[in-house]
């Protein structure tokens, strides 16, 4: 695709993304035909995927409409000189949900790589880098490459 584009490409290479996206507020509409109360108090939602394993999926509800997200954070690390070697204009970090020291963490390690893959495009992924990522991520977080690598069934 980076190839065929006449724009800058950027790619998701960390976080959690969403699978759905509806512009209605569908959970306020939901709560509000249940009579409970005040819709817009904040909660903590989430879909959950009884035939999986019990995954369970964020519901995110904004001025922008209604979001599920996935039950896993993509991790690209792994694959990020293939990325890079592409020509990716840009990589995104989504920091949804995290707090600050664990999105700081990430994009330091993610800049880590990126450098020394730029410099030594042949370099193998410093070990360490991973381990890194996988000490702070949330247990009820798996980490996971999302579509990237799945056939697509349509």
């Amino acid at each position: 695709m980076k190839q065929q584009s006449q724009i800058p490409v950027q790619v998701q290479v960390h976080g959690m993304t969403c699978i759905f996206h509806s512009k209605r507020p569908l959970v306020s509409n939901y709560l509000h035909m249940l009579g409970s109360g005040d819709s817009k108090q904040e909660r903590l939602m989430f879909l959950k995927e009884n035939t999986r394993g019990g995954q369970h999926y964020p519901i995110f509800e904004d001025r922008n409409g209604t979001h599920v997200m996935s039950h896993e954070d993509i991790c690209i690390l792994e694959h990020l000189g293939a990325l890079i070697e592409s020509g990716i204009d840009s990589f995104y970090v989504e920091a949804l949900g995290k707090p600050l020291a664990y999105n700081f963490q990430v994009v330091s390690v993610y800049r880590r790589a990126i450098d020394c893959l730029v410099k030594n495009p042949q370099a193998a992924l410093d070990p360490v880098l991973l381990e890194a990522i996988k000490a702070i991520q949330p247990a009820e977080r798996p980490l996971g490459t999302g579509f990237y690598f799945r056939e697509q069934i349509y």
